[in-house]
């Protein structure tokens, strides 16, 4: 049990958490729409893959600081959690805003229960229940497991992983930022007000149909090098928006 205890984890162990965290990320999601909208959405991150960065990133992060306060008393692990994870949620909820130009989620329907648009009381509370639950009972799974996933093969195989995630969070980060450059987006109410209070200016506007939600209309700015050209013909509005069917591209 003191070998399990003290077991600390190499890099390809971090891998295949990450990995797992994305998956089930996607899952928990879908989950929610089910409930939410009686429909199953895959909210991913990655142009390949049904994976959530924000998920994997997660598990690690779970991992390691659980790690460090399995010997801390319950109430200090509550509140740790609870606060690490309502900040984790507003950076990435800053990040999307300010780096991709876009919002996918806000907890703005919670009201008085919301700070800063990105944490949410309730949630809140209910991450520091799950980060004191996965002190109790998966952390010690892990790290068992963890001590039998020490082959050659699961390294090699992590290592490759890797490589083809690299890639992956490289190309769908610059198609996010092509995305947000190269439209203007409207909410079909924000298009009908836009419409009213500049009837001579909707030329090269366009209906994008998103599944499970309303329209939204874009216009889109025309690329300027090649690069952005093969983004934009690879990976157009009307993918994106059906990829990430939850994204909205802000207004300038």
């Amino acid at each position: 049990m003191k070998q399990v205890e003290n077991y600390k984890p190499r890099f390809h162990h971090f891998v295949w958490l990450f990995i797992v965290g994305c998956v089930l990320g996607v899952i928990v999601e879908g989950i929610f729409s089910l409930v939410d909208l009686g429909a199953w959405e895959s909210h991913v991150t990655f142009l390949w893959g049904h994976l959530n960065i924000v998920y994997g990133a997660g598990a690690c992060l779970t991992y390691v600081v659980a790690n460090s306060l399995k010997k801390s008393n319950i109430f200090i692990e509550f509140v740790v959690f609870m606060i690490l994870a309502s900040v984790v949620e507003w950076i990435a909820g800053y990040i999307e805003e300010v780096v991709l130009n876009s919002t996918s989620w806000n907890y703005g329907a919670f009201g008085a229960l919301t700070i800063a648009k990105y944490i949410s009381i309730p949630f809140s509370i209910a991450w520091g229940i799950m980060g004191v639950l996965f002190i109790k009972f998966i952390l010690p799974l892990l790290q068992r497991l963890f001590m039998k996933m020490n082959g050659r093969g699961w390294v090699i195989a992590a290592w490759i992983v890797t490589a083809f995630m690299i890639v992956n969070f490289v190309l769908s980060m610059y198609s996010f930022y092509r995305w947000g450059d190269r439209e203007t987006c409207y909410t079909e109410k924000q298009f009908k007000e836009y419409v009213i209070k500049n009837p001579n200016d909707v030329k090269g506007f366009r209906k994008v149909n998103v599944p499970h939600r309303k329209p939204v209309y874009v216009k889109d700015k025309k690329p300027t090098n090649d690069i952005d050209k093969f983004f934009d013909k690879t990976w157009p509005d009307e993918f994106m928006h059906n990829r990430y069917m939850e994204w909205v591209i802000n207004s300038k």
